[in-house]
């Protein structure tokens, strides 16, 4: 049997329970990043393209999933439901 022994290099930016945006809802914990600090973190990392993340247009694929913890996160935390 014959496997595929390419290299494939992962970067995972994830935060499990982050919001959009921890100024307008907090995430669970302060160490939980938001998507803005998720794309920031790529931004000054991998972005670039750096030796350590060789990556191309030909071979990269990026996925971007949002899930509803704004919402959860605003509903059980004080503050002001209007805004």
């Amino acid at each position: 049997m014959v496997y595929n022994n390419s290299l494939i290099l992962t970067y995972n930016y994830a935060y499990g329970g982050a919001t959009i945006n921890a100024s307008l809802v907090a995430p669970y914990e302060p160490t939980v990043l938001s998507l803005i600090d998720q794309v920031n973190e790529f931004m000054g990392q991998a972005a670039s393209k750096p030796a350590s993340a060789p990556w191309t247009s030909e071979n990269a694929l990026f996925s971007v999933w949002i899930g509803i913890n704004d919402i959860g996160n605003s509903y059980y935390q004080s503050g002001d439901r209007d805004a």
